[in-house]
């Protein structure tokens, strides 16, 4: 272990303590909204799954009637201050501008805003005021404590064992795994089967003894890059693929490719959030060359931050893989929290 991560960790874990005690104590406001505020958050950094379940959230409340916007700080993006990225009827900035998650969000969630803001809540306060939200759903606003929040979800990925986790920067905890209690519902994400759910589930109970509820993410469907027609995934059956990402978890995106059938020849990483160079995009078709393979494929997440060059790609097949969260284990309990919102 490198001795000063090992004095820096309970460092930052408490400053993180000492931080939520003044919060929970009104040392440090928090500001209300006036309008119900979903925050969908994580405990560690990246890989929960959390914006194919903020689109599952955002739809939920649109199906209901509901103007709802979605609120992120736009990680990543070249931006500052408040951006708005889609005001209902898709993004009208790219993914330089407004993030990639942001605008993935608004590419899939047709009829809701989307606004970017290191200031969640002048950003909440913009998408009420000025784009008629009814209801907020915080993107990552878990540690997030000065906008305030009538439902707090926290994601936690199936395979998880927080004992084993250590806090920033000597592990991948945000801040220390008891932090979990303020959660209003713990969503179990990532979960193979019910079976594994039931497990997570029972094993966190130690830290968490509130509701939880548990959530898979399936493959949808393909499409091209610059399409916006799905293709049946065994398109790509037979073919020798070539993967690629730039995503906190990518083995978790080629396990879903090798679980789908598909054969993946080749595989290469690239940090999370990553832009693509014009030589890095040249490389890798030459790397889908010389290795034989016939198709390119990546997530849509990446998808979103190649749309202005993925013509660079034009002499190969490059193809995205979309996902689907869908509810598993305790559904009602996740709608039930939801719903009280809908009465608030």
């Amino acid at each position: 272990m490198n001795p000063v991560l090992g004095i820096l960790s309970p460092a930052y874990a408490s400053v993180m303590r000492m931080r939520n005690w003044c919060y929970n104590r009104g040392v440090f406001k928090t500001y209300e909204i006036g309008i119900p505020v979903v925050s969908v958050g994580n405990l560690s950094v990246g890989g929960t799954g959390k914006t194919p379940v903020v689109e599952w959230i955002t739809r939920y409340y649109l199906e209901q009637g509901l103007r709802t916007a979605i609120v992120s700080r736009g990680y990543k993006r070249e931006t500052k201050g408040t951006v708005i990225v889609s005001s209902g009827e898709g993004p009208i900035v790219d993914a330089a501008q407004g993030g990639d998650e942001p605008v993935q969000l608004a590419l899939r969630c047709n009829g809701a805003s989307v606004v970017v803001d290191e200031n969640r809540v002048r950003g909440a306060q913009l998408a009420k005021e000025e784009l008629g939200a009814e209801l907020i759903v915080l993107d990552d606003g878990f540690q997030h404590r000065r906008c305030g929040r009538n439902l707090d979800i926290v994601l936690l990925p199936c395979g998880e064992q927080l004992e084993e986790q250590r806090v920033l920067p000597l592990g991948r905890l945000r801040e220390a795994a008891e932090g979990i209690q303020r959660a209003d519902l713990l969503l179990v994400t990532r979960c193979s089967d019910e079976r594994a759910a039931d497990a997570a589930q029972q094993r966190i109970r130690k830290y968490y003894s509130g509701d939880t509820a548990g959530m898979s993410f399936s493959p949808a469907a393909l499409r091209q890059l610059g399409s916006e027609d799905d293709q049946a995934i065994d398109t790509l059956h037979g073919k020798r693929v070539f993967g690629f990402c730039g995503i906190a978890n990518p083995e978790e995106f080629k396990q879903t490719c090798l679980e789908t059938g598909l054969e993946v020849a080749e595989f290469r990483t690239f940090p999370d959030h990553h832009r693509y160079t014009h030589d890095e995009l040249r490389e890798l078709v030459k790397a889908v060359v010389d290795s034989k393979c016939d198709v390119l494929l990546t997530t849509e997440k990446d998808a979103v931050r190649l749309a202005d060059s993925s013509k660079m790609l034009d002499s190969v097949q490059a193809y995205y893989l979309r996902m689907e969260a869908l509810p598993l284990v305790h559904a009602e309990i996740l709608t039930r929290a939801l719903n009280r919102l809908l009465r608030a």
